[in-house]
C-alpha cells in the first residue's frame, strides 16, 4: 500500500462508518475509568473523560443494538449489528459517572472485577499508574532499585514505568511483592456496597483475576488462586454463577495455554482483548476492543479497522 492508499483509507476508516454495510455483526466495547481529568485515579492508558463517553455511546448506539453480554453471546439474529458494553477492573466511577450516561440512554453494561480491587482498594498496576501521574519519585525510584534495571537509565524508566516492566519480563516470579501495599487511600474500586447497587441496574458481573496479575508468569497455585479464586469470591458475594471472564491485560504473552485450560474449566466465556478473536462452539467470534479517550472519528477508525481485520482474517484465515 502506497502513502497516498494510506491516507485515503485512513480518511475513509475515520469519517464513513462502515458497519452499516454489514449485518449479524458483533463486538464488545471495553473501557475501565470514566472520570474528569481531574481525577486522582484518571490516567491516559486507560481512562475516559465523561464527556467523551457520553459521545462514544451516543455514537455506538446510533450504529449497533447495544444489548447485554448474556444477550450478546447468544445472539444469532443476523438483521442488525449488535454490541456490548464493558468494564474491566471495576472503578468506582462507573458507578459515580457511567452508570448515570447508561441507564439515561438504556444501555446495559458488564463488569469485570478483581476480589483485592473490592475488599482492600487497591490493585498493584493502580499504584504504579498513579505514582507515575503524581511524579511520585520516591515510589518510581524504589521500584527502579529493585528491579535492577541495569540496561536502562532512571529517567528513561520514568517516562513509562508500566512499558519498561513489560518490556524487560519483569513481572514474572513474585514480582508483586512489592506493590503489596496501598498506594491512596481515595476510592478508586467498587466495592461491594456498590456492586450490589450496580446488579440491582442488572449489571452483568464477570471475574478479572483476584489480583490483576500477569498469568503467564504465575506458577501452577498461584494461577489457579487467582482465576478459579475470584469466582468463587464473585459467586458467594453475589449468590449468582459467575460464567464470563476476562483475561487481565489480555494480549499476546500475557497469557498462555495453562491460562485457557482453567479459565474453560471454570468459566463459559473468556475474553481476550483489542481485536482478539476467541472461537467457541456455542457463538461467534467476539471481537473485544478497548476504548478510552477517542473521539467520535477516532472511534469509527477502529470500528471500521477491526470490521477490516475480521474480513480479511474470514476470507484468508489468521495467519
Amino acid at each position: 500500500m502506497t502513502r497516498i492508499e494510506a491516507t485515503l483509507s485512513k480518511i475513509l476508516f475515520s469519517h464513513f462508518p462502515l458497519i452499516s454495510l454489514g449485518k449479524g455483526l458483533k463486538y464488545i466495547f471495553v473501557f475501565h475509568d470514566v472520570s474528569s481529568i481531574s481525577a486522582h485515579q484518571h490516567y491516559p492508558s486507560y481512562s475516559t473523560s465523561i464527556e467523551i463517553f457520553d459521545d462514544q455511546i451516543t455514537w455506538l448506539k446510533n450504529h449497533f443494538e447495544l444489548v447485554s453480554l448474556g444477550d450478546l453471546v447468544h445472539e444469532e439474529s443476523d438483521k442488525g449489528n449488535f454490541a456490548s458494553i464493558v468494564f474491566d477492573d471495576g472503578f468506582k466511577s462507573v458507578r459515580i459517572h457511567a452508570l448515570p450516561i447508561l441507564k439515561k440512554k438504556n444501555v446495559p453494561f458488564a463488569v469485570f472485577v478483581n476480589r483485592n480491587a473490592v475488599l482492600n482498594n487497591w490493585l498493584w498496576c493502580s499504584n504504579l499508574f498513579m505514582a507515575h501521574k503524581n511524579n511520585d519519585e520516591n515510589y518510581l525510584g524504589k521500584i527502579y532499585d529493585y528491579f535492577s534495571f541495569s540496561d536502562l537509565s532512571y529517567e528513561t524508566f520514568r517516562l513509562a514505568p508500566a512499558d519498561a516492566l513489560f518490556s524487560r519480563n519483569k513481572l514474572g516470579d513474585r514480582y508483586d511483592v512489592f506493590f503489596d501495599e496501598r498506594y491512596s487511600s481515595k476510592p478508586i474500586y467498587l466495592d461491594k456496597n456498590d456492586l450490589a447497587l450496580l446488579m440491582q441496574e442488572d449489571c452483568l458481573l464477570g471475574s478479572h483475576t483476584v489480583n490483576h496479575k500477569l498469568l503467564s508468569a504465575c506458577d501452577d497455585i498461584t494461577l489457579e488462586d487467582e482465576i478459579f479464586g475470584n469466582k468463587i469470591f464473585l459467586e458467594e458475594l453475589t449468590g449468582r454463577p459467575v460464567e464470563h471472564f476476562a483475561i487481565p491485560f489480555g494480549f499476546e504473552s500475557t497469557f498462555d495455554s495453562r491460562t485457557m485450560t482453567l479459565a474453560k474449566r471454570y468459566h463459559s466465556f473468556i475474553y481476550s482483548t483489542e481485536r482478539k478473536f476467541f472461537y467457541e462452539s456455542h457463538y461467534s467470534p467476539l471481537p473485544r476492543i478497548g476504548l478510552r479517550n477517542e473521539n467520535v472519528q477516532a472511534l469509527t477508525y477502529v470500528v471500521n479497522l477491526t470490521l477490516a481485520i475480521g474480513l480479511k482474517n474470514r476470507i484468508f484465515g489468521n495467519g
